[in-house]
């Protein structure tokens, strides 16, 4: 793979991490919206998790050939930590206006 293949799929993997961190964050909010019992949270979070799993198999097979590279891997890690807390943090400040 070339470099220029090497970054679009970087790019890629930051997009899918980026969504994976607003898609907990929705589950999060979604959660504070409407409280879930201890064993609804898990199953939640398992499926998500799975989802996760498959997509970033998904994009490394169909992309990479299905060969891990460290980058790859850090790029969906940190986008996913940077996106993580941002929505929750939007939520706290409507929750004090209102």
């Amino acid at each position: 793979m070339d470099i220029q293949g090497q970054g679009s799929l970087f790019l890629c993997c930051l997009l899918l991490g980026g969504g994976m961190g607003l898609v907990y964050d929705g589950m999060r909010l979604a959660r504070r919206i409407l409280p879930h019992g201890v064993w609804a949270v898990q199953i939640e979070d398992g499926l998500y998790w799975a989802a996760v799993a498959l997509g970033v198999f998904e994009v490394l097979l169909k992309e990479n050939h299905g060969e891990v590279r460290f980058f790859l891997l850090v790029a969906v890690l940190a986008a996913w930590g940077f996106m993580e807390p941002l929505p929750v943090r939007w939520s706290w400040v409507w929750e004090k206006r209102c």
